[in-house]
């Protein structure tokens, strides 16, 4: 499956979905709940490269780091 814009949102919305809702005048709690919303942003987008990416390797041993082109 390619990685798609469609497929990208879906995967964030699946983590973020995944969050308990926080409804609350304290900052602290609020600014807990803005940075593991960040998290879960991050996390599906990395779910979605992961998942779906295509690299094709430009240099590299096979059995150490590599370079390449995410397609």
């Amino acid at each position: 499956m390619a990685m798609t814009a469609k497929g990208m949102a879906e995967a964030i919305r699946g983590r973020q979905g995944a969050l308990e809702p926080v409804q609350a005048s304290d900052p602290a709690q609020a600014q807990a709940f803005a940075q593991k919303s960040l998290e879960a942003l991050c996390q599906g987008i990395i779910d979605e490269i992961t998942a779906h990416a295509v690299v094709t390797t430009t240099s590299g041993a096979p059995d150490g780091e590599h370079s390449g082109n995410i397609t």
